[in-house]
């Protein structure tokens, strides 16, 4: 054992004895306490102790534009913008700085969107790019990179996995930003929706202040070889009044003007998008003038900040539009009293996730902004003037705000609520008869109501969209290979309508697993009970499957052979053919309500 632990001994120095005994400290700590240091590599301090190694920082220097071009890509941002974009492309020229975004619906997109950049930069600069720059993500780093670098002579350098640094002009480029578009919607008070405009908007701005980075000039001076016209700038998201054109006036003496937002600039250095408010829509104009100590979003409070985007854009139902007006409405205009069904469909769903997605509901929903200043009302009601009430040295008037008025069975004596409960009935009726027609008979139903809604017509009608978000991903499906024959189902619900007393049939009949024939329909006549309800039923069924044996027989198909037994997911019958004979048969039977 001895001669085992000798050569140990002798290969261990004492800088590292010490080093080990120690806990694996650093030779300055080693050397304070008066030992030796040791000058062999510790592999358990590598295992150990290892971390980021420092990043020096140093790029080799660009001479001319396009000679070396950062990429990167922003994303996914939640909630996505009006137009269903999620992610943006950061592209930055090295040498003069400058920054273009190009926004994406997917990271796939990346690709075209370069190209098109691509074939514009080289264009405007009369040269071509050199260098890409870029991380290793897969947007970046696939065979449609690879062969525009192959033949385009382009040399793509990728930075390595996890080291954002060796992407700095990217990375930093995307931090000042999304810092200047974070400022934007704060002070704008904009849906969080319009985050695209807003990182419009930041780009755009940033290529205007000048970099320390380019002795004092900006990123647009030294891309564009010109002078910015800063003249054009306005506050992002203020209020402006864009010209009406003759041919949009209905009428002789109408405004001049409609009222719209700020959303951004256009690279003609005349032109601005502005929002209008009354159409719901983004233009481009020159005629227009701003009043930029005013916000219409920033006076509408923190409800705003939760607006559905604006635009005509359908999912994949067809029916339920993005448009919530909630946010568009006139400030100056004194709005009307909350309808009675909006309490209820508040209450009964409240639930934020839901609610927003449906925003057509959202539509008719009205806010009481009762005037805290003394008024005179005058006039119909309808279209009340309200003036000021002159209160002079006196002591002013107060008002009390004494709630909306509420009605008792109704949803609103108002017309624009049974038209709004028409519209969405109306768009229900448009789905069952495209690709949803298993609703088609509650929406027959829900049709009945049409002229006077009431309360539980609307929590109805709110099923019915419940319904429809939680069967979204479900289809018919036709199997190639399933059951064979023809299997049929039936039921019935006994005294479903309260006014005429009658029920409701309802059946499906399947042919080798696929559905055929399906069928819900009130009975024409009063059922006294159970039994004679589901007796009717089996009757509209039966009639059917004789039918369909006919059909499929003069097909010469040969393929429905012996008796069709319905199934019935209801017992009365049955347990009426055992008892069939007795005296006790219509006492058993009968079900009429007390």
């Amino acid at each position: 054992m001895t001669v085992l632990h000798q050569p140990v001994k002798a290969l261990i120095s004492i800088g590292s004895l010490w080093h080990q005994r120690l806990g694996h400290p650093s030779n300055q700590i080693v050397k304070t306490l008066g030992l030796p240091p040791t000058s062999e590599t510790c592999e358990v301090c590598l295992t150990g102790k290892l971390s980021l190694l420092s990043f020096s920082g140093s790029f080799e220097k660009a001479q001319h534009p396009l000679e070396c071009i950062h990429l990167d890509v922003v994303g996914p941002i939640s909630p996505s913008s009006n137009t269903g974009l999620k992610y943006f492309l950061t592209i930055v020229d090295q040498f003069t700085l400058f920054k273009t975004v190009m926004f994406l619906k997917t990271k796939s997109k990346a690709f075209n969107e370069f190209v098109k950049w691509e074939a514009f930069s080289k264009n405007f600069n009369n040269t071509r790019i050199k260098n890409l720059v870029s991380d290793r993500g897969g947007e970046f780093e696939n065979e449609q990179f690879k062969h525009l670098a192959t033949s385009c002579g382009l040399i793509h350098i990728f930075s390595p996995t996890a080291t954002p640094e060796h992407n700095g002009f990217a990375e930093r480029a995307n931090r000042t930003i999304l810092n200047k578009a974070r400022c934007l919607l704060i002070r704008s008070n904009l849906p969080r929706s319009y985050w695209a405009k807003a990182v419009n908007t930041a780009t755009f701005l940033s290529n205007l202040i000048p970099t320390s980075l380019r002795n004092n000039k900006s990123p647009f001076v030294l891309w564009a070889s010109k002078l910015p016209w800063l003249k054009i700038l306005r506050d992002f998201g203020c209020k402006t009044f864009i010209l009406v054109q003759w041919k949009d006036r209905y009428w002789k003496l109408s405004p001049t003007s409609e009222e719209g937002i700020l959303l951004g600039f256009k690279n003609d250095n005349l032109s601005y998008q502005i929002l209008q408010l009354q159409y719901k829509k983004v233009v481009v104009t020159r005629h227009t003038l701003f009043i930029e100590d005013h916000f219409p979003f920033l006076d509408k409070g923190s409800d705003c900040t939760d607006c559905s985007r604006w635009v005509n854009t359908c999912d994949e139902n067809d029916i339920f539009f993005d448009c919530n007006e909630d946010a568009i409405e006139d400030s100056n205009s004194q709005s009307p009293p909350e309808d009675h069904h909006d309490v209820a469909i508040q209450e009964s769903h409240s639930s934020a996730p839901f609610w927003q997605e449906f925003p057509l509901l959202r539509s008719g929903r009205q806010h009481c902004d009762s005037p805290r200043h003394p008024t005179l009302i005058r006039g119909d009601v309808d279209q009340a003037n309200i003036l000021p009430f002159p209160c002079r040295p006196k002591a002013p008037i107060s008002m009390e705000d004494i709630d909306p008025l509420s009605y008792s069975n109704a949803v609103s004596g108002r017309k624009d609520s049974w038209i709004n409960y028409q519209s969405a009935i109306g768009s229900l009726s448009y789905l069952s008869t495209e690709t949803r027609p298993d609703i088609l008979f509650a929406v027959s139903s829900l049709s009945q109501f049409l002229e006077l809604p009431g309360i539980k017509n609307w929590n109805a009608f709110m099923h019915v969209l419940q319904y429809l978000k939680g069967t979204s991903h479900q289809s018919l499906v036709y199997p190639i290979e399933g059951k064979q024959g023809v299997q049929s189902y039936c039921n019935t619900d006994w005294g479903n309508c309260h006014q005429a007393r009658r029920s409701v049939t309802g059946f499906i009949v399947m042919f080798n697993g696929c559905l055929v024939i399906w069928k819900t329909r009130k009975q024409p006549t009063v059922s006294l009970s159970t039994a004679e309800a589901e007796y009717k039923a089996l009757t509209d069924l039966s009639a059917k499957l004789l039918w369909l044996r006919q059909f499929i027989q003069e097909l010469a198909l040969h393929l429905v052979e012996g008796p069709i037994k319905p199934v019935s997911t209801r017992q009365t019958v049955t347990a009426t053919e055992k008892i069939k004979g007795s005296s006790m048969l219509r006492l058993n039977s009968t079900s009429l309500e007390r």
